[in-house]
């Protein structure tokens, strides 16, 4: 990522009061990068905010990329296996709210244990079902 293009993200988090942005993704992985087929960006303002913001932010930054950019919203509900993804695999482009990014990152991890059980019924379920259809 360039220096224009982390510049361009800081001025889309200040205007729009985002807490940080993330880089996520294949384009965040050092080992597959050459892969990356997109960019992948997760911004979080500490509250929710309306869906129709993703198109905005992507209108505003599109021009200054030369890969097609994915635009996450960070909400209170979203998919704790999507928000585990952001916070341990991502890499912070900018932070404007000092150590959100960490508060993010320790209440994602408690979040992920807790929902662990949940994610071990499923699997034990779908198990079960491959094995009866076998």
């Amino acid at each position: 990522m360039t220096d224009i293009q982390k510049q361009k993200i800081y001025e889309v988090c200040k205007k729009n009061n985002f807490y940080f942005c993330v880089f996520f993704g294949s384009g965040a992985d050092e080992k597959i990068k050459k892969y990356q087929r997109d960019i992948d960006l997760a911004f979080y303002a500490g509250k929710r905010i309306p869906t129709k913001k993703s198109l905005e932010i992507y209108q505003e930054l599109m021009p200054h990329f030369d890969k097609e950019i994915d635009v996450v919203l960070i909400q209170p509900l979203m998919d704790p296996l999507l928000a585990y993804e952001i916070s341990v695999n991502g890499k912070c482009v900018c932070e404007l709210k000092e150590d959100s990014f960490l508060e993010f990152q320790t209440r994602t991890w408690k979040d992920y244990l807790d929902s662990q059980r949940y994610r071990d019924y499923e699997k034990k379920y779908i198990e079960r079902k491959v094995k009866n259809v076998s």
